[in-house]
């Protein structure tokens, strides 16, 4: 049995020398394990506080938005209310365009028809209307009748190239409304 007792001391001593060896490495492997949970921790942080910056930067941003949205709201409503008065006062010089004649033209035709007709004017008026019984109606700038001639100052006629020059007699617009 001495055969038997040598090959179980073996066994011990090998058996021994293996637990060292594993004592050994699991040394090894949990000196190498232990960075690495400091190391886990320290990235796990890292990502909280990374996460953390995005969420503010993305309040941030979003607020920029919100009040960059505002501003082109009020840009676009000031910029309507802008238009508004614009139009108002395109109407309002419109409207004093519309005037020209009274303002302008009608205080110097009696003036034209004495020097260029020899006539004084016998009645005058601005914005004259004149309809017609079948329903046609015609508004003049200024009418004025000296005689048997009645001049006439119409933008609208002017438009059509006549005018001024529409202060002569007999102009085909003006047969039937002012007969």
């Amino acid at each position: 049995m001495p055969q038997v007792e040598e090959r179980v001391d073996r066994l011990e001593q090998t058996l021994q020398s293996f637990i060292t060896s594993v004592g050994i490495e699991f040394n090894k492997a949990y000196n190498l394990h232990m960075p690495l949970e400091g190391d886990f921790a320290a990235f796990k942080d890292e990502m909280r506080v990374s996460r953390e910056e995005s969420e503010r930067d993305r309040k941030a941003l979003h607020e920029e938005i919100t009040a960059f949205k505002d501003e082109m709201r009020a840009f676009k409503d000031e910029s309507r209310q802008i238009n508004r008065e614009m139009n108002m006062q395109w109407g309002a010089m419109a409207k004093k365009m519309g005037t020209m004649t009274e303002d302008l033209v009608a205080p110097s035709i009696p003036c034209i028809v004495r020097e260029e007709f020899g006539l004084e004017l016998e009645s005058f008026g601005i914005r004259q209307r004149r309809r017609l019984p079948d329903g046609r109606t015609k508004e003049y700038d200024a009418v004025g009748a000296a005689g048997d001639l009645v001049f006439v100052d119409s933008y609208e006629e002017y438009a059509r190239r006549i005018g001024c020059q529409g202060l002569y007699r007999g102009h085909p617009s003006l047969q039937g409304f002012l007969s």
